[in-house]
């Protein structure tokens, strides 16, 4: 994607992006403070802006200027169909900022075919196929044997952060791009998931904690493998029959996938205890931090095997919800996270690698490189050696 004084840019996209976002050309000129006759010459092709220019339009269209380079327009931005219906909330009502963080996935996701195919002529097919007629414990067991991810490797986890890394790299590992969103609030979404192929996308909020983001990226990526996209909030009351057994399935195999029943039911402090007994709080923690999950997911297993009631069952988890409530607020953090590691946090190492690749080839330039992944070049440095183990261009930016 060369660069001159003018941006030689695909003027179809021009015209995609203004009316994608519901400008006429009127209000667009005025966001981007030109006369109108000019952007009409840049739409219709006649005349390039320049890179200041563009890099102004980008602002206004919330695009990355690397956008306005495809060959062809990016899928138009498509309502996911909506699983939400907490208390409160109205299905089918997105909010501006999880419109735009929809989009940018859409976007990003066009973006890494493209590079892809200029990188290596075809795509990897994703290669677990499921549906929703399946037994959920056996599509459990076969998932976690695509992942490679082994209970061993799951016990030997140190923490909660680790615990996430790895199931997200073991995801991306199936050609999945996992982004992370910012500035949404969790009541309205925890995650969502586009399941087009190739690459399809999985975007979970980063004000989850760790483990709720581990049981939603897991729940998304049943979603992409029964080819059911949504905006999914995890509950399984007040739905609509059908959205409802999407909803349960995808819990019943992440929880599965997460806890499988054969490990459960051979785990010392479970094997201890009668059916349908009761376990402590205590208990419960005790063998989440074993299997690193969430104190929620080993009460919904025990449940499903039949070690606790459902009365119990209610109770505990009525017990962790006042927890919670009770908790103090935390304080901001006196150290703030530095800029590089955020940019890897929502991008991912899949979208990460594969503009680096590309870049390396000179197939893109490092301004489009801070485009992509709108941070300052000063950071791509740091951003090259946690992601790819070394640094090999941006070395001297360290």
């Amino acid at each position: 994607m060369p660069r001159s004084c003018s941006a030689i840019i695909n003027p179809k996209i021009l015209i995609w992006a203004r009316t994608n976002i519901g400008y006429s050309i009127v209000d667009a000129a005025k966001k981007i403070r030109v006369k109108e006759e000019k952007l009409s010459d840049w739409e219709n092709g006649k005349k390039y802006p320049t890179i200041k220019q563009l890099r102004k339009i980008g602002k206004v269209y919330k695009r990355p200027i690397a956008v306005f380079y495809l060959s062809k327009p990016p899928l138009d931005f498509q309502p996911l169909k909506d699983f939400r219906r907490l208390p409160g909330q109205i299905a089918g009502i997105i909010s501006p900022k999880l419109k735009i963080e929809i989009q940018k996935a859409y976007t990003r996701r066009e973006i890494a075919i493209e590079l892809y195919e200029l990188l290596e002529g075809s795509i990897p097919k994703f290669k677990i196929n499921g549906n929703i007629t399946d037994d959920p414990d056996e599509l459990a067991k076969t998932i976690r044997k695509k992942l490679n991810f082994s209970i061993k490797k799951q016990i030997e986890v140190q923490n909660n952060y680790e615990a996430l890394k790895l199931w997200r790299s073991a995801i991306e590992n199936t050609n999945v791009l996992v982004f992370q969103t910012s500035g949404i609030d969790i009541e309205e979404m925890r995650g969502f998931s586009i399941v087009d192929k190739p690459l399809p996308v999985i975007s979970i909020n980063s004000k989850d904690s760790p483990f709720a983001r581990i049981f939603s990226m897991l729940h998304e990526f049943i979603h992409i493998i029964i080819g059911h996209s949504g905006l999914c909030d995890y509950y399984e009351y007040e739905k609509q029959e059908e959205e409802k057994r999407v909803e349960i399935f995808c819990n019943r195999v992440a929880g599965s996938l997460l806890l499988p029943e054969d490990q459960l039911l051979n785990d010392s402090l479970v094997k201890s205890k009668m059916q349908a007994s009761d376990f402590s709080l205590n208990e419960i923690y005790k063998i989440s931090r074993v299997y690193m999950v969430s104190r929620e997911v080993v009460l919904r297993r025990l449940l499903i095997v039949g070690k606790i009631t459902k009365h119990i069952y209610e109770k505990r988890i009525t017990e962790i919800e006042e927890e919670y409530l009770n908790l103090p607020k935390k304080e901001k953090e006196s150290r703030p996270i530095p800029r590089f590691r955020i940019t890897i946090s929502n991008s991912g190492h899949l979208f990460i690698k594969l503009l680096l690749n590309n870049y390396y080839v000179e197939n893109i330039t490092s301004r489009d490189l801070s485009d992509y992944l709108n941070t300052k070049l000063k950071h791509m440095g740091k951003i090259e050696s946690e992601v790819m183990g070394q640094s090999v261009e941006f070395g001297a930016l360290n």
